[in-house]
Formats: C-alpha cells, sequence, structure tokens
C-alpha cells in the first residue's frame, strides 16, 4: 500500500511545479510584450533620418541667433570655447552644437573638440574614435530630443530615453565615423571660398 504521506507530498510537489511553470509562461509574456512595446514606441518616435545633415564650423559667428532646439541626425556642428583660460564651470555650458533650419552645426573651437582633435605631422586630420562618439553624442542628442518634440511627449520615461540615445548613438557613431574626412575638408572649403558650402555630410540614423 502506499504511504498516504508520499502520495500528498507528490502531489504538492506537481502542484508547485506547475505553479512554477505557469509563472515564468506569463514572465516570459510580460518580457516578449514589453519588447514590442518598446520597438513600436522607437519606430513611431523616430524622425526622417535623411532630414538633417552635418557641418563642422569654426566658431558660430553668424550661424543662427541664439540656442536652438535640438535635431535629428544627419547634420552637427561643434562649438568650442575661445578663451583656453576660461574657468570649467563656464566652458562646460558654452553651446557645443547649434541647429539651425534642417543643418547641425558643430563648433571646432570648442574645448571639448578640441581635446579630441588629432592630426598626422603633415597636418592632415585623424578619424580618431573619441573625435567621432564625441560628434556622435552630439548629434544623437539632437536627433532624440527632435524624435519627442515630434511625438509631443507630455511625460517622459528617462530610462528608455536613455537607452534610446544609446541606440542612435550607436548607429550615428559608424556613420560618423565615415563622412568626418569630408566633413573636415568642407569646413576648410567653406573658409577657404568665402562662406559658400555645400549641404554638410548626410548620413541615416534611422
Amino acid at each position: 500500500a502506499l504511504d498516504p504521506s508520499l502520495v500528498v507530498a507528490e502531489a504538492a510537489a506537481a502542484e508547485a511545479r506547475t505553479a512554477a511553470e505557469e509563472a515564468e509562461a506569463k514572465r516570459r509574456a510580460k518580457v516578449t510584450k514589453e519588447r514590442r512595446a518598446l520597438e513600436r514606441r522607437m519606430k513611431k518616435l523616430a524622425p526622417a533620418a535623411e532630414e538633417f545633415s552635418v557641418r563642422l564650423v569654426r566658431g558660430f559667428g553668424g550661424v543662427g541667433g541664439g540656442r536652438s532646439s535640438s535635431s535629428s541626425s544627419s547634420s552637427a556642428s561643434v562649438s568650442v570655447e575661445e578663451s583656453a583660460d576660461v574657468t570649467f564651470a563656464v566652458e562646460q555650458h558654452a553651446e557645443r552644437s547649434r541647429l539651425v533650419g534642417s543643418i547641425i552645426y558643430v563648433d571646432t573651437d570648442h574645448g571639448d573638440f578640441r581635446a579630441r582633435w588629432r592630426q598626422t605631422r603633415q597636418g592632415v586630420p585623424k578619424v580618431d574614435e573619441r573625435l567621432c562618439g564625441y560628434l556622435a553624442t552630439i548629434v544623437s542628442s539632437h536627433y532624440r530630443e527632435r524624435a519627442y518634440q515630434s511625438a509631443d511627449r507630455s511625460r517622459v520615461d528617462y530610462a528608455q530615453a536613455y537607452e534610446e540615445m544609446i541606440g542612435t548613438y550607436c548607429r550615428l557613431e559608424d556613420g560618423l565615423r565615415a563622412v568626418l574626412p569630408a566633413l573636415l575638408r568642407e569646413m576648410d572649403e567653406f573658409e577657404d571660398g568665402g562662406g559658400e558650402s555645400g549641404g554638410g555630410g548626410g548620413f541615416a540614423a534611422g
């Protein structure tokens, strides 16, 4: 004869396994649902990747007026603090970039840009990884902010916002690495030609 206590124990164990399996199934379903919802939100928020272009400039003289709102990824410019002996508190608030129309201008005179600037002994600019990362950070911030503005979001999930910005940054970094030499050449041609230049380096971030 079976021991009644063993029967009860086995039944309890089977019930516990069933409950655990159901809980795991619910957890997986929840994770899948959240992932799909996030993918839908990111797709909805992404503006047209070809809407903007990047341009490097030396200072913002004659470029727009005052601070501009952020923008999408295809054009960027870096702003640099002109005085080398400015206090850190002032320098960290200097404009690094400015959006004017469909172009993001990046000021190459900014201390943060100069700190990442490298060139060969012959004076040829190097495509430095730190510089590409710096530009990708600037452009992705414009890109994501414009995306949120386009979506007219009154409440922001900051954890999600940072995650989306990192994703945009990673896509932009490769694109900027490819177009950086052309952006630098265009900046020199713009100055040599007295202010006439093309439309900046365009690339997709979406």
